[in-house]
Parts: C-alpha cells; structure tokens; sequence
C-alpha cells in the first residue's frame, strides 16, 4: 500500500507542475519522500537479505533524487522514480496474491469436509484471478 501512496503523489507532483501549482506539488513531493523515509527505516536487512540490503541503498537515492523535483520545479525526476517504484509494487502485490492463494488452498485442503447443499442452494462460483509475473521481472527470495 505504501508503494501504491507513494506512486500516486508522485503522480500528483507531476500534475501540479503540469499545472503550475507550487504548493500542491511541493506537499505531494513531501508525501512521498515521507512515505520512503518510512520505507528505509523499516527494513530489515536481516531478515530480509540481499533483497532489503539493495533496498536500503535505493531509497535514499530515489529520496535525493526527488529533491530536484521541488529544487528545479521538474517532473522528470518524479517520473523516475515511479520507474523505479513500480515494478516493487507489482512484485510485492504479485508476493501477495501467491501468498494469499496459498494459505487459502492450505486452508482448504486441511478443512473438514462440507456436505454439499442441495441444487436449490448451489450458486456459481466466481472467477479465480490469474496470476501473471511482470514482462521480465523475476523475485529472489533466500532463506
């Protein structure tokens, strides 16, 4: 989710340019880099490995980086950052749902068995969603 917040005031910092609104861009800008100091400061490299270790060098850039945004009144360095941001977003909401689908189908085989209701009773069932990994994008997860 913070990902996602972050994208979008990104996202609001370059319309306010685009608008020439100062203020609305300078507290969007303000915003994210809040929400990427939270980031940072929340790692653990030690859990987390090699994966947080990279992240905890990549934020500070993307923080410095973002500066220019309210230094030069430049949407270019907000839109690279969210080049950078997205594909973690997709990654950890891609985590997510192969991490939901798999408690729910441990959940499921370890349940007690329910008898089946009457025809009367059966409604459809919905659509799983799919799960697709990003156009050359791959995680690396270690132990």
């Amino acid at each position: 989710m913070l990902y996602e917040k972050a994208i979008v005031c990104l996202r609001q910092a370059v319309q306010a340019i685009e608008t020439g609104d100062i203020k609305a861009r300078w507290a969007a800008n303000a915003r994210d880099v809040e929400i990427i100091e939270h980031l940072s400061m929340t790692l653990d490299t030690e859990k987390g490995g090699q994966f947080a270790r990279d992240l905890e060098r990549l934020y500070p850039f993307m923080i410095r980086h973002l500066i220019n945004v309210d230094v030069h009144n430049d949407p270019e360095p907000a839109l690279d950052v969210i080049a950078l941001l997205e594909p973690l977003h997709e990654a950890w909401r891609t985590l997510d749902a192969q991490f939901t689908m798999g408690e729910l189908a441990e959940a499921a085989a370890s349940a007690t068995p329910i008898p089946a209701p009457t025809p009367a009773a059966v409604t459809p069932e919905p659509e799983a969603p799919s799960l697709e990994m990003p156009a050359g994008g791959h995680i690396t997860a270690t132990a």
